[in-house]
């Protein structure tokens, strides 16, 4: 036999050829293998430097029923209201939602509620700066938001609904009407001081819109409730005075659904920030007295919040402030003696627990 092996005498089995024997057998072998493949990727072009080699995962072995199964395209989820048509919920842009309530030929049919905050432009939020500047029509309520409306393109429609000179403040319903005839029409952002949905009859002009199928959306913004305090230095919650906070509307306006109730706010305590309130301030003094309040309790008066003009007076329920230059937010309670941001800080409040 001249395989490689030997024939083992007496056992009749093989046993393998002495390693000096098989040289030769060894090289015709592999001289008979084919030279191995190039790796497909050896024609690619190099990659740049940087490039990160990042492994992908091996594919799915094809099941036999995969051939059976339709594929899922772009537009397949045309009968999922959840989805609206598109194969997942995806949330464009501002400017491209815009863009495309114009495709198609229709008109854009919406009204923006924009809460602009205090008052200075750059507490702004960036979805509020991003309308205005892309606003066709912009409707404001005073002269004092004309920083904020002069970032409206130089094309914009303005309209002035408030009180100025030479110039009578559109009423309520006035208001509603126009929002509706603007907004049938032209894309529309309308500015309210503060947030919409606080003390500024944004809800109302909301719901006006909504029932006559005119579309509303609200960029929340910084309510002066909240701004007018910090600027003016004042802690509405602080743990040692107040851990709670009542905002009222302080206007003595009639068609208030219910009017506020001034001595069981007094018997609350803690905080009461009072917008709107700048004529009534001395009744509302006098009913949360009754209602068990200090007389000695302090009360800050801020005007033109978060603006160049900003002024900030004090006094108690019993001595009030004198009357600012409106928008005026008051402040009551034991935080209105406070000014954390003062140059000449001094904490002039006796703790309860000190």
């Amino acid at each position: 036999m001249d395989d490689g092996r030997a024939a083992d005498r007496g056992s009749g089995r093989l046993r393998p050829r002495p390693r000096d024997l098989q040289p030769a057998l060894t090289h015709a072998h592999l001289a008979a293998r084919p030279a191995p493949r190039p790796p497909a990727d050896a024609a690619r072009k190099r990659r740049p430097r940087g490039f990160r080699d990042r492994r992908r995962p091996a594919r799915r072995a094809r099941r036999p029923d995969d051939a059976r199964r339709p594929r899922r395209r772009r537009g397949d989820h045309a009968d999922d209201p959840a989805r609206g048509g598109r194969d997942r919920p995806v949330r464009r842009p501002l400017a491209r939602r815009r863009a495309s309530r114009r495709a198609g030929g229709g008109r854009p049919v919406s009204v923006r509620l924009i809460g602009v905050g205090p008052g200075d432009p750059d507490l702004l939020t960036q979805a509020a700066l991003e309308a205005i500047r892309g606003a066709e029509v912009v409707v404001y309520d005073r002269p004092s938001m004309d920083p904020i409306v002069a970032l409206a393109p130089p094309t914009a429609e303005i309209h002035c609904v408030g009180l100025r000179r030479k110039q009578r403040a559109l009423s309520q319903d006035q208001v509603n009407d126009l929002l509706v005839e603007l907004g049938r029409e032209r894309d529309v952002v309308r500015l309210k001081s503060g947030d919409p949905f606080v003390a500024s009859r944004g809800g109302e002009e909301a719901r006006a819109l909504r029932a006559a199928g005119v579309a509303v959306s609200v960029v929340p913004g910084v309510t002066s409730a909240v701004g007018a305090p910090a600027a003016a230095g004042i802690p509405l919650m602080i743990r040692q005075l107040s851990v709670t906070v009542t905002i009222v509307d302080g206007n003595a306006d009639p068609e208030h659904a219910v009017p506020p109730p001034w001595e069981a706010i007094a018997r609350v305590g803690g905080t009461i920030v009072v917008l709107t309130g700048r004529g009534s301030i001395r009744r509302i003094a006098r009913r949360l007295v009754a209602g068990g309040l200090s007389p000695k309790t302090p009360v800050a008066a801020i005007s033109a919040a978060s603006r160049d003009r900003q002024q900030v007076l004090r006094g108690t329920l019993e001595e009030l402030p004198a009357l600012l230059p409106p928008p005026v937010t008051f402040v009551i309670g034991e935080v209105a003696a406070l000014d954390l941001t003062a140059d000449d800080y001094e904490d002039v409040v006796t703790y309860a627990h000190s």
